[in-house]
């Protein structure tokens, strides 16, 4: 009884010592991945590690993929395999990473850095690990408060006090420092107009836009692919001293040419000629009477376009707007239906300037001169551009994960959070990441037959930009072909060590990723009790072993015995 007690000790573990040693080559390999960071190259090494198996051979391979970062823009995709030996148990893979060289969009995001992964897979395609690569390139975005999706009224007149028709956190007030200039003679805080000078030598008041825009130029190149608008009242206090024509001139930048007054050929008092230096000119009375008007009285240019000129454009009741003229422009400097001037986001100062019609003695005064200003974002955001769509690397194995990446033409945030996916030749892709840039990853599982090429039919998400508005693409416009790019499904093989049993039925020799579920028959062996298979499951034996359907990866199984004493 001794000596069988101790023939089955010595039987079992030579037994778990022959399970550990044919098992193990067939066990999942571990695998980490640590990234860092040279700032003098601009490169980034992910570093593979194998803790696991390490004597055994074994191929990898390794991929970027795009996420809020994209491939040719914020870094430079690479993939390729490597093979692991009982020596070499680590690799190191060297990504560049670079500011965006496109459309200004790339270097916009909501927070402060984009991101893009770095996936291990298996030589199938199947994912092993990943590490995520967080890059601070590019400019954290403007302020998003101060964009709308409509201006109608961006100044109006309530009881004679000038106020807002929208939202105050949509606009800025930008005054004019009088006190500072020298060059106008002051009256009690007011600066002085009138037609002693020379027509055309009234000294410009400059405004910056710098209040309401980054003065960068990728912050308004930016907003300018993006379609933004720039949307401007001139807003001042005046009061006469004689009475006479007023005219008012809105320049940008540094245009200072006079393009006002009737001193110029073509123009009486009274009338104006088209614009042709100024964006914009506006004749009008402060008195429509013949007498001066000494009282103060707030006004605003431009006007509300519509077929009222009177009074009502004023808060009070006798002054009058003869004309008020924009210069030619594609496109207009005027807003539809809004007391607003159009600019475009590159402009950076609003300059303003005044005058007189009289012949002598024609005086006013201007103080609390602002602009009030606004951006508008009038624009659908677009696709960027079909060509910069990114797809993940292969392998494209049926079962295996694929992302797609698609570049839009400003920030946007997915809408409708329960169906949000591209639909494919390859299957659904989901939503994955990218909500507040201007990148939209996708990710799905391949599920077609093996030479699919993969093309994205439609777009079955809502979009919508910092100022509301909607993506309006449709799947014509969304339609891209990726030609090559095709999913196959391998074999797999599944080997078994009975030791020493049989069975009665065979059990399969291999098995694909779209195989029916089956599980194994179990061996047996006379004088032995079956304890379960070990290898491919791990080291405790199980007598039950399932191939589920989606399964990957070659199978090892060797049978466990107990002797039956």
């Amino acid at each position: 009884m001794k000596y069988n007690n101790h023939l089955q000790k010595v039987i079992a573990l030579v037994l778990t010592i022959v399970a550990l040693m044919v098992g193990q080559g067939a066990w999942a390999q571990t695998f980490t991945i640590q990234a860092s960071h040279d700032n003098s190259t601009n490169k980034t090494t992910f570093t593979i590690t194998r803790t696991s198996n390490t004597s055994a051979s074994e191929t990898v391979r390794y991929r970027t993929v795009s996420l809020s970062a994209i491939a040719g823009q914020h870094f430079d995709a690479k993939s390729g395999e490597y093979t692991f030996d009982a020596t070499h148990n680590s690799y190191e893979v060297e990504v560049t990473e670079h500011a965006p060289t496109g459309s200004d969009a790339y270097k916009y995001q909501n927070g402060s850095s984009r991101y893009y992964r770095f996936e291990v897979l298996d030589t199938d395609g199947f994912y092993l690990a990943h590490k995520d690569r967080d890059i601070t390139t590019g400019l954290t975005q403007f302020d998003a408060t101060k964009v709308s999706s409509s201006i109608t009224d961006l100044v109006k007149f309530s009881n004679g006090s000038l106020s807002s028709g929208m939202s105050s956190d949509k606009y800025v007030d930008v005054s004019y420092n009088t006190s500072s200039n020298s060059n106008h003679s002051m009256n009690n805080g007011y600066f002085e107009v009138d037609d002693e000078y020379y027509y055309g030598n009234q000294t410009l008041c400059n405004v910056s836009t710098s209040s309401l825009i980054s003065s960068t130029n990728a912050n308004r190149s930016y907003l300018t692919a993006m379609g933004a608008k720039i949307y401007a009242t001139v807003c001042f206090t005046m009061k006469e001293a004689n009475d006479g024509y007023q005219y008012i001139q809105i320049l940008t930048d540094n245009s200072n040419s006079w393009d006002c007054g009737t001193k110029q050929t073509g123009e009486s008092a009274g009338s104006l000629k088209d614009p042709s230096t100024s964006i914009y000119k506006a004749l009008f009375e402060m008195d429509h009477g013949s007498s001066a008007n000494t009282s103060d009285h707030k006004m605003f240019f431009p006007h509300r376009y519509d077929t009222n000129t009177s009074s009502t454009e004023f808060d009070y009741s006798d002054a009058y707007l003869y004309e008020q003229k924009f210069k030619s422009h594609s496109p207009s400097y005027r807003a539809a239906n809004s007391g607003s001037l159009v600019l475009a986001p590159t402009v950076e100062t609003i300059n303003v300037r005044f005058d007189c019609a009289g012949e002598n003695n024609d005086t006013y005064w201007v103080k609390d001169l602002k602009v009030r200003m606004a951006l508008c974002d009038e624009a659908n955001p677009t696709l960027i551009s079909t060509t910069d769509i990114a797809v993940s690397s292969g392998p494209y194995n049926r079962g295996c994960d694929f992302y797609i990446s698609v570049p839009f033409s400003e920030i946007v945030n997915t809408v409708n959070s329960g169906y949000k996916k591209l639909e494919t030749t390859w299957g659904d892709a989901i939503y994955f990441s990218g909500d507040g840039s201007n990148v939209i990853t996708f990710k799905g599982t391949i599920n077609a037959s093996a030479g699919t090429t993969l093309a994205i039919t439609s777009l079955q998400c809502g979009f919508k930009d910092l100022a509301g508005k909607y993506y309006q693409g449709n799947t014509d416009s969304f339609d891209k072909t990726f030609t090559g790019i095709t999913s196959a499904d391998p074999t797999y093989s599944i080997t078994y060590d009975l030791a020493g049993g049989t069975l009665a039925s065979a059990n399969p020799s291999s098995f694909t990723y779209t195989s029916s579920s089956f599980t194994l028959n179990n061996p047996t062996r006379t004088g032995y009790t079956f304890d379960g298979w070990t290898g491919s499951n791990g080291d405790t034996p199980e007598t039950t072993i399932t191939i589920a359907n989606h399964s990957y990866g070659n199978r090892s199984y060797t049978a466990n015995w107990t002797l039956i004493t």
